[in-house]
């Protein structure tokens, strides 16, 4: 196996400053955007609330619309 260099290096003029911006200004946090997306969906009717519940079961989460199935059980 032969190893390969590159030797290429870009061009840069005299003036030339790097400059590193944040991303942190631009970017909403997390919490915020997943909480507009629940909202949404929570005005639209897709989701319901559960004001006693602290924590959303996984399991009893299901659509209005789509009817879950489960899949056929296989006997050995």
């Amino acid at each position: 196996m032969i190893p390969i260099y590159c030797l290429h290096t870009p061009k840069k003029d005299k003036d030339f400053n790097l400059v590193v911006h944040s991303r942190e200004d631009a970017t909403p946090a997390l919490e915020e955007v997943v909480k507009k997306e629940v909202m949404k969906l929570f005005e639209t009717g897709i989701i319901n609330c559960m004001p006693d519940s602290l924590r959303v079961d996984p399991v009893g989460v299901t659509s209005k619309t789509k009817c879950f199935k489960q899949p056929p059980r296989r006997f050995i």
